[in-house]
């Protein structure tokens, strides 16, 4: 075999042991610097979970531990009972206007008119009965929360719904949507007017189809919590939207535990305090 030949392969191998000892070099760094990097992962894993805990989850629980307790609902297991839901609405926006005011705002009415609401002038009348009407579906329907300010001349339903759809008439084929939004133009036709699919489950298309507004319990409850401390009724109907939203889900209101996950953390915060906060 010629001389250059050999020289060649002479070099391969050469090279082969020199990227082999290298190779072998860096895996004992590797390794050496392993659990230095696992303390460094873990150290900010921790500062991760305080933060979250110190900037989110105890602020939360130390306001709200309440929540976590049972409402008169929960104890007359009426929590699902849309008319209890609107009864307490009822009381809660007579007592505090203010409450009524931040629901609509974060509904995302926004007319001129809705200011008024703290002259204190309307009234709220649960399960508005529509009485006799021209049309056939129109009479002896019942709508689930009417506010009326005959002084400034608007009106405003809402149709509640926790884990029931919108139904229709059997005979005219129109839903209930469609027939109040036609009473409230009858019977109110000077007043400004606003229509308000109140839900618990996904009714969304329904209100999109009749130009309702639509807003969710998440909503309910994000304009009442500020007012909690200041009314034992508001905090027992949070106690029961919380129940109804979050399916009484516990929380720790003393401290910081090391056995909960970063992951814990995270889903609590996005799936709870994200949503009504």
């Amino acid at each position: 075999m010629p001389n250059h030949q050999l020289q060649f392969i002479e070099e391969l191998i050469s090279l082969h042991e020199k990227e082999k000892s290298e190779q072998e070099n860096l895996l004992k760094r590797k390794r050496s610097s392993y659990p230095a990097f696992l303390d460094e992962l873990h150290t900010i894993y921790r500062c991760e979970k305080e933060r979250l805990y110190n900037g989110y989850m105890k602020p939360f629980m130390d306001e709200y531990s309440f929540l976590c307790k049972k409402s008169s609902l929960d104890i007359l297991k009426r929590i699902q009972d849309e008319n209890f839901h609107s009864r307490f609405l009822k009381e809660i926006w007579e007592e505090i206007p203010a409450a009524m005011f931040d629901f609509f705002k974060l509904a995302g009415i926004t007319d001129e008119w809705l200011g008024t609401i703290h002259d204190c002038h309307y009234d709220i009348t649960v399960e508005y009965h529509t009485r006799s009407s021209r049309k056939k579906d129109l009479c002896n329907k019942r709508v689930d929360l009417l506010i009326e300010d005959p002084v400034n001349h608007w009106v405003i339903a809402i149709e509640n719904k926790i884990f029931s759809h919108v139904h229709s008439d059997s005979q005219s084929g129109r839903d209930q949507l469609e027939i109040y939004a036609d009473y409230c133009r009858r019977k109110f036709p000077a007043y400004e007017r606003k229509h308000i699919l109140l839900s618990r489950c996904d009714n969304e298309t329904y209100a999109l189809k009749n130009n309702w507004v639509y807003v969710d319990y998440y909503t309910v409850m994000k304009s009442l919590l500020k007012y909690g401390k200041e009314s034992g009724v508001v905090r027992d109907y949070l106690q029961t939207l919380y129940s109804l939203l979050f399916d009484g889900e516990q929380f720790d209101t003393h401290s910081y535990h090391e056995e909960t996950s970063l992951c814990q953390y995270y889903s609590f915060i996005n799936s709870i305090i994200s949503k009504i906060y």
